[in-house]
């Protein structure tokens, strides 16, 4: 017998659904993180807020750019071929232009960490060539994030390097957009769909990048981001803090138990910066603890 629409559409969007899961990464942290700043009044701040201060991509189209045009040739560019399928007349004549448009509206705004906490690479590019400090913070702060959750505030993304992943990224991107080629009438529901769960992975994806001499693929990024589409997926407005005429958005709330170690750079005066950071958190942390957690990194 002959399935109705409404079962085929249940059957069509089902597997759909399969394929979009394919889409989503699981960056689940199995050791504990390093954040390295310049600073002591920066570990200060961090530590008595318990959060980060997140910035702002300075220019996403740029920063997106090689992703975005790897996309368009190894995807879009295929389906836009396959009959110029118009996904709503009023709005978007491609499927490119809709990717664009939910693009456009995405706001992302990061901050860097490292599975090595001790390492003379990342104290010469992101600890003031060891004069500044690395803070351990326990894995436990970033529990796994459902990505349907919007606006995502704490997600963490593990960080790659080269096409090879992204390229792997397009292929499951392809299935899905196969499959509503071949019910083209599902492409009006189906694309936010895809697009939603698209663009918030490609932050984590630098194409034209060799393995960074840096993070040597243990770099990962915390990341606040929205779509902005509805004020349900932004990101509130009390997250978000101007400093010099610059946005930020605050991490959520980081666990002060979960603050395992500071690290002071080789090059720094330790009993100097020790003797500041314990003045500076002596209302939210025991001097005892201070003293037990604050150590001198390794000598480059």
């Amino acid at each position: 017998m002959a399935r109705t629409n409404k079962e085929l559409e249940s059957t069509v969007f089902e597997k759909f659904n399969s394929y979009i899961n394919k889409l989503k990464y699981r960056d689940k942290l199995t050791c504990n993180v390093y954040h390295y700043t310049k600073t002591d009044s920066n570990v200060i701040s961090i530590l008595k807020d318990r959060r980060l201060l997140m910035r702002e991509y300075r220019d996403l189209r740029e920063e997106l750019k090689p992703t975005l045009n790897l996309l368009e040739t190894k995807i879009f560019n295929r389906t836009l071929q396959c009959g110029n399928i118009k996904y709503d007349e009023n709005t978007f004549t491609t499927i490119w232009e809709a990717f664009e448009y939910y693009r456009s509206k995405l706001r992302v705004f990061i901050a860097s960490f490292s599975l090595s906490g001790d390492d003379p690479s990342l104290w010469r590019a992101f600890g003031e060539r060891s004069n500044g400090f690395s803070i351990e913070v326990a894995k436990e702060n970033f529990v796994e994030t459902p990505q349907d959750r919007w606006p995502n505030i704490n997600v963490m993304m593990k960080i790659y390097y080269g096409k090879d992943e992204l390229e792997k990224f397009c292929e499951k991107i392809s299935e899905a957009l196969w499959l509503l080629e071949r019910y083209p009438c599902y492409y009006r529901k189906g694309l936010p769909v895809l697009f939603c769960k698209i663009i918030p992975e490609l932050p984590r994806f630098l194409p034209n990048e060799i393995p960074h001499r840096f993070a040597n693929q243990q770099e990962y990024r915390l990341y606040a981001m929205d779509i902005g589409i509805t004020k349900e997926r932004q990101i509130p407005s009390s997250q978000i803090k101007e400093i010099e005429g610059k946005p930020r958005v605050y991490s959520e709330e980081l666990l002060s138990e979960n603050i395992v170690e500071i690290l002071v750079g080789a090059k720094n005066n330790f009993e100097s910066a020790r003797t500041k950071i314990i003045t500076g958190l002596n209302s939210c942390f025991s001097e005892e603890r201070l003293y037990n957690i604050i150590k001198q990194s390794t000598p480059v």
